[in-house]
């Protein structure tokens, strides 16, 4: 792990040449802030914001679980289902990082017959769950143009972890989680 080195402002003046080791720590000092070195400043939560943390599927009814939330303020996902429509997305809160679970709350429900139209079908949109808040909102449209708009708010206190399920309708359905936002 590169060392971090403080470096006095009287050592980096206009007009001053600057010493060796001086020069060291200013090419060293931004690697040591990646790293988390001793003394070195911390990146903010803040920071975090449009990290990719990966493709969940939720196929069957074997609910994923996403864990390790602390600091996670926003989480967007890219929704695509190849349900057949009308099944409801269940989601399952945990405050402890994933070895248990509370019981399943429904969200939404996808999208379903048009009047008059055959089911739904696959479909695509966006989640959205803001930990800081607990409001959660969901948009898809199914092949068919029907759309689902759903919100609501959840009690996301010192919630680290949840699992998504579906109440029927088992197919799957892949979501690529984003942070966009960090709690303090």
């Amino acid at each position: 792990m590169t060392a971090w080195t403080n470096i006095p402002d009287s050592m980096i003046q206009q007009g001053k040449p600057i010493r060796a080791t001086d020069g060291r720590a200013l090419r060293d000092n931004p690697a040591a802030i990646a790293e988390g070195a001793d003394g070195a400043p911390r990146v903010q939560g803040i920071a975090l914001g449009g990290v990719y943390l990966g493709s969940f599927t939720q196929d069957g009814k074997n609910p994923e679980a996403l864990v390790g939330l602390d600091k996670v303020g926003l989480l967007v996902a890219d929704v695509m289902s190849l349900s057949t429509g009308g099944a409801t997305v269940q989601i399952g809160l945990s405050t402890d990082n994933g070895v248990s679970y509370g019981s399943w709350i429904n969200l939404y429900s996808e999208p379903g017959a048009v009047s008059g139209s055959v089911a739904g079908g696959p479909c695509i949109g966006k989640l959205y769950l803001d930990f800081t808040t607990g409001a959660w909102r969901v948009r898809l449209m199914a092949t068919n143009g029907a759309v689902t708009t759903a919100s609501g708010t959840l009690s996301l206190s010192g919630v680290n972890a949840f699992r998504l399920t579906k109440s029927s309708d088992y197919k799957k359905t892949v979501y690529d989680f984003f942070v966009l936002g960090a709690r303090s």
